[in-house]
C-alpha cells in the first residue's frame, strides 16, 4: 500500500510539472562547445573525447539530479567503476564511508580541488568490508556538491603525473568561478519504509571581487540534517529473553531492536567551500580556496546480552556470571554465586542477595536488560589553499601553490561501560554510579603541501603541433596525531585478583579509549621532481609521456615512476589510445603509526577461555619490544619489516568510436599491485622477551601479498531531437574483477581466506546504468536503469551471505518557471528493491535482514522533493 501511495505522489507532481505538453521549439542549430579537462593532459586544449587517457566530465546539472547532496552517492550512481555502500556496526567506517575506483582501496584514488591534491582524513578505516580495511583515503563527504562546476575522473594510473595515490585514478573537483549571480535550493526526502528523512538547504553565490573584471570571489555553503534508519529483525538471543518473561530481564530488553542495522543518524552537516581569484596584472592571479565542514554522526554496536556478554556480565569460560569482589584482597572462593535458570537467565534471589553486599557487584543490578553501544563521531574539517599563477612574455606559464589541511575526527560512546571502573576510586564507594558515556579519544590529520610548476609551448618545425613541456616541484608534509581519550575510557584495576585478573573486560566497551603510552604526533615529510610531455608527431598521432621522481624521509626512500600515452586518429569517426604507466602508493603516516589496545576472549589449548590483552601496533613499536618475524614468514627471526610503498603497473587500451551524434569510448584496463598493504591476522605474543602491555596476541599492518585488477569499462552516449523535443541516453558499464595472487602470500596469518573473499567478490563484477535524459522546453525527465551483479558480505563479521543481481530504476521529472525557480520530484529506487534477505539463521544472529555491504545500499527506494532558485 505505501508503495502505491508514492507512486500516485509522483505521479500527481508529474502531471502538475506536465499539464500540458506543448509543442517542442527545438533550435534549428545547437552549438555545443566542449571544455577543456585538467586532469590527464597538462597541454591545457584537451577535452575528454580527444584526452590520450579515459576521463569522465560530469557538469553541475549531473548532480542536481540526484537524491541528495552527499558527493560519494552521487558519483557512485554517475561512474560504475566508483563504489561506496553504507557502512553500519564498522567503526570509523560509519561516519566516513571509504569509497573506491575500479576496485582498489580508497587512498589508491587521489583526489584533487582545481588541480590542487586534497588532504587526507584522520580516520584509518579498520572495518571497511575487507576492500577498505586499513586504508586512509580523503573525505568527500565534506565537500558541497552546490560548490562544484564539474567534476572530471581520470580513469588511469597517474603517479607519474601527480604522485602517490593515484594508482587507481584522479578525481578532480572544479569549483565554481562566476563573479555574479548563484542559486539556492532545498531538497527533503525519506526511504519508503518512513524513516531515514533528510532534508538540506544550500546556497551558491558569486560577487566582484576589488571590482568587476578584476576578479571573483565565489562562496558555498550547504546545511543538513539526515535521521537514522533500521533494516533489523530482533537478534535470537534478545528474543529468547523475552519470550522467558522473566521481570527482572524481559521488560528491559529494547524491542523491537535491541541492535540495529542502517544508516547513521548525522545531525548539524555543515559544509562550506570557497573560491576566489584577483588579476594582479601584467597575466598573474592570485587565487585562495578556503573550506570549512562540520558533521555530527552517531550509529549503533552490537547488543550486549545481559547474561552471555563476556567480560561484562559473564566470565571467561561462559559457565557463571561475573560478580566482582571489591574488597583490598579478592577472594574467588567467597565470592557469591549467581545461578542460572534452566532457560538462561539469572537467578532473581541470588541477585538480589548481591545487590545487598556492598563489596560484591554484577552488572546486572543496572544493566538488567544488557546494554547497545551508540558509536559516534564529531568530524571538523578545515582547509585552505592558494597562490599566484599567471604567463610570462616569454610564454613560460607559471604556478606556485601552498596548501594546508586539517581533519579531525572525536570520537564518543554512549550508553556502554568500562567494567573495571567499579574499582575506581571515583566508584568504589558506590559502584552502581559508573559513568556510561565516554570520549575515548580523537585522531586528528594535517597535510602541508608546497608546490611549483611551470611548462610552455614549443614549435617545432617536424611537428604539426606544439610540443607541450611541464615541469614542477613539490614538497609535502602528512602528521598524523592520536589524542588519548578520558581517563574512564582506558583505566583498568590492575591490582593481584583485581578486575583485570577476574575477567572483566578493559576500556569503554566497544571502543575502548586510547591510553596515554599510545597518544603520539607523528610527520613525514616528501620531495618531487616531475616532467610531463606531450605533442601530436603526426597530425593522426598524440604522444604524451611523463617521469616522477618522489622520496620519502625515513625508512620509505625515493621512487621513480614513469607514464606513456598515445592516441591515434585511424579515422574521422574512430580512434585508439592506449597508456602504460608505473604507480606506487606510500603507506600514510597513520597507517604506518596507528595504535589501538583492547582484550578479546581466546580459547586455550586446554579448551578454557581467557581474557587476553591485544594490541595493533606498528612494526618499529613490535620491534623495540624484541617482536621478531614469527615463524612459517620469510625472514622469521629477524625483525618485523616496516611498511614500504605498494608499487603498481597499469596497462590501458581503449577505442573511441564516434558516428554523427553517437559517442562510444570502450576501455580495457589491468592494475597489477604488489605489496599491498594488508592488517595481518592477530598473532601470539612472543615467550621470553618484554612484555609491558602484557599483550597476548598482536598485528600490525604489512605488506604481504599482490593482486591484479582488470575490466573494461563502456561509456555511450547519443542526443537527439524530435518533435517532443530533446533526449540524451547515455551508457556506462563496468565489468571488472580483482584477484588476490595466491603465489605472493607469505603465510596465512598475513591475510586470512575471509579477507581474500571479500577483496575478490565483495564489489559486483558487472554494474552499469542506462540514462534517458529529456528536455522540452521548461520541463525535463531523467529515468535510470541501473544493474548490479551478485556479490558477498559478511554480516557481525563472520557470516557469510550472497545477494544476486539487481536492477534498480531511478525517475526525477522537474519543471523550470521562468523566474528561475525549479521544481522536481523524484525516486531513487523508484520500486523499493533490496538486496537478497539473509537466510533466517543469519538474519537472526545477526540481527540484519541484508547484507551490510551492499553496493546500492540495503535502505530501500528513497522519494524526494526539491526546489532550487537561480539568479
Amino acid at each position: 500500500m505505501r508503495t502505491m501511495e508514492y507512486l500516485q505522489g509522483i505521479v500527481a507532481c508529474t502531471l502538475l510539472l506536465f499539464p500540458v505538453l506543448p509543442r517542442a521549439q527545438v533550435a534549428e542549430e545547437t552549438i555545443e562547445v566542449e571544455e577543456a579537462v585538467i586532469v590527464g593532459s597538462r597541454s591545457g586544449e584537451r577535452t575528454a573525447t580527444d584526452a590520450p587517457v579515459p576521463v569522465d566530465v560530469f557538469a553541475e546539472e549531473d548532480f542536481l539530479a540526484q537524491s541528495g547532496s552527499d558527493l560519494t552517492s552521487s558519483l557512485a550512481i554517475l561512474v560504475p567503476s566508483f563504489n561506496v555502500s553504507t557502512h553500519p556496526i564498522s567503526g570509523g567506517g560509519t561516519f566516513v564511508r571509504p569509497a573506491n575506483l575500479r576496485g582498489l582501496p580508497p587512498d589508491s584514488t587521489l583526489v584533487l580541488i582545481n588541480g590542487k591534491r586534497r588532504h587526507r582524513a584522520s580516520m584509518v578505516t579498520f572495518l571497511g568490508g575487507g576492500l577498505a580495511d586499513g586504508a586512509q583515503g580523503p573525505d568527500l563527504q565534506s565537500i558541497p556538491s552546490i560548490a562544484l562546476e564539474r567534476v572530471e575522473i581520470l580513469r588511469d594510473g597517474a603517479s607519474a603525473q601527480y604522485g602517490s595515490d593515484a594508482v587507481a585514478g584522479v578525481i578532480n573537483l572544479v569549483l565554481r568561478d562566476q563573479d555574479h549571480g548563484g542559486s539556492a535550493e532545498m531538497r527533503w526526502g525519506r526511504f519508503h519504509e518512513g524513516d531515514g528523512a533528510s532534508w538540506t538547504v544550500a546556497a551558491n553565490a558569486g560577487m566582484p571581487l576589488v571590482e568587476p573584471g578584476r576578479g571573483f570571489a565565489n562562496f558555498s555553503v550547504e546545511y543538513g540534517r539526515t535521521q537514522a534508519t533500521s533494516r533489523s529483525v530482533q537478534r535470537q538471543d534478545a528474543q529468547n529473553t523475552i519470550d522467558a518473561d522473566r521481570d527482572h530481564i524481559s521488560p528491559f530488553i529494547r524491542v523491537p531492536h535491541t541492535q540495529v542495522w542502517g544508516q547513521p543518524d548525522v545531525a548539524h552537516d555543515f559544509r562550506f567551500f570557497g573560491n576566489l581569484g584577483l588579476d594582479l596584472g601584467e597575466s598573474a592571479e592570485l587565487y585562495l580556496m578556503p573550506s570549512h565542514a562540520y558533521r555530527e554522526s552517531e550509529g549503533g554496536f552490537y547488543f550486549r546480552h545481559p547474561t552471555r556478554r563476556r567480560g561484562v556480565f559473564r566470565d571467561a569460560d561462559n559457565d557463571r556470571l561475573l560478580v566482582a569482589d571489591l574488597r583490598d584482597a579478592p577472594d574467588p572462593s567467597t565470592v557469591p554465586v549467581v545461578r542460572l535458570e534452566a532457560d538462561g537467565t539469572p537467578d532473581p534471589e541470588d541477585l538480589e542477595m548481591v545487590a545487598t553486599r556492598d563489596e560484591f557487584y554484577s552488572y546486572n543490578e543496572r544493566l538488567p536488560g544488557g546494554f547497545t553501544p551508540q558509536f559516534g563521531a564529531t568530524i571538523d574539517d578545515m582547509a585552505i589553499a592558494g597562490g599566484v599563477r599567471g604567463r610570462l612574455e616569454n610564454l613560460w606559464h607559471y604556478d606556485a601553490g601552498a596548501a594546508i589541511g586539517r581533519h579531525r575526527t572525536v570520537f564518543h560512546i554512549r550508553d556502554t561501560v568500562n567494567a573495571q571502573l567499579l574499582a575506581h576510586p571515583d566508584f568504589i564507594d558506590d559502584p552502581g554510579s559508573f559513568p556510561t558515556d565516554f570520549d575515548p579519544g580523537n585522531y586528528i590529520e594535517t597535510d602541508y603541501t608546497l608546490n611549483f610548476e611551470t611548462g610552455r609551448a614549443f614549435e617545432m618545425a617536424w611537428f604539426p603541433g606544439p610540443v607541450n613541456l611541464s615541469t614542477g616541484l613539490e614538497y609535502r608534509v602528512e602528521e598524523f596525531e592520536l589524542e588519548a581519550g578520558e581517563e574512564y575510557s582506558w583505566w583498568r584495576d590492575d591490582r593481584p585478583g583485581g578486575l583485570v585478573d577476574q575477567g572483566f573486560s578493559v576500556g569503554s566497551n566497544g571502543w575502548p579509549g586510547f591510553r596515554p603510552r599510545n597518544a603520539s604526533l607523528t610527520d613525514r615529510g616528501s620531495h618531487a621532481a616531475w616532467v610531463d610531455v606531450e605533442s601530436e608527431v603526426r597530425n593522426d598521432l598524440l604522444l604524451g609521456a611523463a617521469v616522477r621522481y618522489e622520496n620519502f624521509e625515513g625508512s620509505i626512500g625515493s621512487t621513480l615512476n614513469g607514464k606513456f600515452t598515445s592516441r591515434w586518429q585511424v579515422v574521422e569517426s574512430l580512434a585508439l589510445r592506449a597508456s602504460v604507466s608505473t604507480g606506487f602508493r606510500a603507506p600514510s603516516v597513520g597507517q604506518s603509526n596507528i595504535r589501538r589496545e583492547g582484550t578479546t576472549f581466546v580459547t586455550q589449548p586446554d579448551g578454557t577461555v581467557r581474557l587476553v590483552d591485544t594490541a595493533t601496533l606498528p612494526p618499529d613499536a613490535l620491534n623495540a619490544l624484541g617482536v621478531t618475524v614469527p615463524e612459517g614468514i620469510p625472514g622469521a627471526g629477524g625483525p618485523l619489516p616496516l611498511l614500504e610503498p605498494e608499487t603498481s603497473v597499469n596497462l590501458g587500451l581503449g577505442a573511441i568510436w564516434s558516428f554523427r551524434d553517437l559517442d562510444l569510448t570502450l576501455d580495457y584496463y589491468r592494475i597489477e599491485v604488489s605489496d599491498r598493504i594488508s592488517l595481518t591476522d592477530t598473532i601470539d605474543y612472543p615467550e621470553g622477551i618484554p612484555n609491558p602491555f602484557n599483550l597476548a596476541k598482536y598485528r600490525y599492518l604489512s605488506n604481504y601479498f599482490d593482486s591484479v585488477t582488470q575490466g573494461v569499462d563502456i561509456v555511450a552516449s547519443h542526443p537527439f531531437d524530435s518533435a517532443l523535443g530533446r533526449t540524451t541516453l547515455t551508457l556506462a558499464a563496468n565489468f571488472g574483477s580483482t584477484r588476490v595472487d595466491r603465489g605472493s602470500i607469505v603465510d596465512e596469518r598475513a591475510i586470512t581466506a575471509k579477507r581474500i573473499d571479500q577483496l575478490e567478490n565483495s564489489i559486483p563484477d558487472v554494474r552499469g546504468t542506462l540514462t534517458v535524459s529529456h528536455v522540452r522546453d521548461a520541463f525535463d525527465l531523467l529515468a535510470r536503469l541501473r544493474y548490479y551483479d551478485d556479490f558477498t558480505a559478511y554480516n557481525a563479521d563472520s557470516l557469510r551471505a550472497t545477494s544476486g543481481a539487481r536492477w534498480l530504476v531511478d525517475l526525477e521529472v522537474g519543471r523550470t518557471f521562468g523566474s528561475g525557480i525549479r521544481l522536481a520530484a523524484g525516486a531513487e529506487n523508484l520500486l523499493d528493491t533490496y538486496p537478497e534477505a539473509h537466510p533466517p539463521d543469519i538474519a537472526v544472529a545477526s540481527g540484519a535482514l541484508y547484507p551490510e555491504y551492499s553496493p546500492f545500499g540495503f535502505n530501500g527506494g528513497f522519494y524526494y522533493l526539491r526546489a532550487s532558485y537561480s539568479f
